[in-house]
């Protein structure tokens, strides 16, 4: 009878124990649906801008190219069996072929080997043919520079007054660009001094800063820095070294839609927000399991101590 009390006072920690216990799995058990619940969360936003990115960019077609989607939609309704179709926008041809920003004119005043000499490029595709040190290269420095762009794009000299014909004290490139449906074309003049190693521009016979010729590219997506639309010859070693991921991410940019990019985007970052949310449910069933462990290996402690308070109590 001496052992009494003390068995009352197992009796009462081993109630404590398991109570413990078991509030340590339902807060283990209540974190796991709180992880799967979050996942659930994050995949449905994702799934909603792209929703809501996709509807913009309906919005966003002209109206003819509404109405041919609708009548699309009206023939998928009488042949249930019919592929889906979704409306592709042609390239925006003028009605002489040209696409805008295409170039319709480059000319050159001592530049390089030139001293004078006007192109006047098609409507397609254009070819430059001729033997070794007749300015083929030339011509390509020229439009990069025309354009806007730095020398370090083109990988041979860093100054611009390096492009003045050796033995002459200035010279320009002037590119004329086919301008949007229903505008006049765009004149670009880039004056070089040999003496300086700046240049200054005129836009339409109108003098202008590097700044305004950056943001009328930019309108008319022309991607001089992007080695996927133009290639010197001096950076192909750069080209050919480019990953699969960046060729396909400028690819993108040169001949995709113009939210194929955002639309990348948003997908890389939810397949890291995925993983981040995977990464954090498996923590978190790892962590249940030991629980789990821990709670049965003090189950077996405590039955062991029941039933050593029993035998006590029977002695």
């Amino acid at each position: 009878m001496a052992r009494q009390p003390a068995a009352s006072s197992d009796n009462v920690n081993a109630r404590d124990t398991r109570a413990a216990m078991k509030v340590k799995a339902e807060k283990a058990v209540k974190a796991e649906k709180v992880s799967k619940v979050k996942a659930e969360d994050a995949k449905q936003k994702k799934g909603k801008r792209r929703v809501r990115e996709e509807e913009e960019d309906h919005q966003g077609r002209d109206e003819n190219g509404e109405d041919d989607a609708e009548g699309d939609e009206d023939a998928l309704d009488d042949d249930d069996d019919a592929p889906e179709h979704k409306h592709v926008a042609t390239l925006p041809r003028d009605t002489d072929g040209f696409i805008p920003g295409s170039i319709v004119r480059i000319q050159l005043q001592n530049f390089v080997t030139y001293d004078w000499v006007e192109f006047r490029p098609g409507p397609y595709l254009n070819m430059i043919i001729g033997p070794n040190g007749t300015g083929k290269s030339s011509i390509a420095c020229a439009i990069c520079l025309g354009l806007g762009w730095s020398p370090q794009i083109l990988g041979r000299a860093s100054e611009i007054n390096s492009f003045v014909k050796q033995g002459k004290t200035s010279g320009h490139i002037e590119i004329e660009l086919k301008g949007p449906k229903g505008k006049p074309n765009l004149v670009i003049r880039r004056n070089l001094t040999s003496t300086s190693k700046t240049s200054t521009f005129t836009l339409n016979g109108v003098s202008a800063i590097g700044r305004e010729i950056s943001s009328q590219m930019a309108s008319l997506n022309v991607q001089i820095g992007n080695l996927c639309t133009f290639l010197p010859q001096d950076k192909v070693s750069e080209f050919a070294a480019m990953s699969p991921q960046d060729l396909l991410k400028e690819t993108q940019r040169a001949a995709g839609d113009q939210n194929l990019t955002a639309w990348h985007k948003t997908l890389i970052e939810a397949g890291a927000d995925q993983k981040k949310i995977n990464d954090l449910i498996k923590s978190e069933m790892d962590q249940l399991q030991q629980m789990r462990e821990r709670n049965e290996a003090i189950e077996r402690d405590v039955q062991r101590c029941l039933e050593r308070q029993k035998i006590e109590q029977e002695v």
